[in-house]
């Protein structure tokens, strides 16, 4: 007897072909080494993941074990979702208690990942005969939920950050606007959408009441080295990379001139 996969399952699969680095799957609750996102406000089980990253990348401040969590964390947790918004008009369920993460340590060697305990998902009216959906008027209302409960799920894994790391809420904020926006750029290339893609990471990271929107993280439009007119990330907070051994700053880095930085990224000499 065949069984149709559900909308969410195939969304996901979808994102996942479009990049390597945008996945998440549906898994059992109980499967081996994934922890609910609800054990992310537990201080002990949050001093671990942090004493975890500070030990597998070598990181000898605990401000840089907070930068490179949150970097990490929602890159997984937001990469697939944006790119089913973008696809296919479906989210998952961001409830921290439909949430599952999996973090590197020394002894699994995992590479971060973001799985997702149920099939719900907020969708358009297109989906509204199939069981898990809960459908919202637009694409527009779509967006909106995708970010309110975002926020919501990060808040309080933001707060603890900060009291653990000394990493400053406004400074996650900006790294987190700046990880979105980034996505919805990577998702937008990858579907030959650009201008679409940016005009709702602009709208996901803007919003009205949002965390993210004191950021100054956009986009700017550049002729490259090979004369081509490409978008790029423009980004409101530095994720501290220079101050890990060996590291610089990354060649959008707002800590750079502006000159400098424009002929990083564009990859133009003077």
């Amino acid at each position: 007897m065949h069984v149709e996969r559900s909308p969410l399952a195939q969304s996901l699969e979808r994102a996942a072909t479009l990049d390597q680095y945008l996945v998440a799957r549906i898994v059992e609750p109980n499967e081996p080494d994934w922890v609910s996102a609800t054990a992310l406000t537990d201080p002990a089980m949050l001093s671990t993941i942090l004493e975890s990253f500070a030990e597998t990348r070598k990181l000898a401040k605990r401000r840089l074990a907070g930068s490179f969590f949150i970097s990490s964390y929602v890159w997984y947790l937001a990469g697939a979702a944006i790119a089913s918004l973008l696809a296919d008009q479906r989210i998952p369920d961001m409830d921290r208690s439909n949430v599952l993460a999996r973090f590197p340590s020394s002894s699994n060697g995992n590479q971060p990942a973001v799985a997702f305990a149920s099939e719900r998902f907020f969708g358009l009216a297109v989906d509204q005969a199939h069981h898990g959906a809960t459908i919202v008027a637009d694409k527009a209302s779509l967006r909106e939920q995708f970010r309110q409960q975002f926020e919501q799920h990060m808040a309080p894994v933001v707060q603890l950050v900060a009291e653990q790391s000394g990493l400053g809420q406004r400074a996650q904020w900006n790294i987190i606007a700046d990880r979105c926006a980034g996505i919805f750029l990577r998702v937008g290339q990858r579907l030959d959408q650009v201008d679409f893609a940016c005009a709702e990471g602009l709208a996901f990271v803007g919003a009205k009441g949002s965390a993210m929107k004191a950021s100054k993280t956009g986009y700017i439009e550049l002729n490259t080295a090979s004369n081509d007119c490409a978008t790029f990330l423009q980004r409101g907070g530095c994720c501290l990379y220079y101050q890990v051994e060996g590291g610089d700053n990354c060649n959008d880095c707002p800590l750079l001139p502006a000159a400098e930085r424009l002929q990083r990224m564009t990859g133009l000499s003077n």
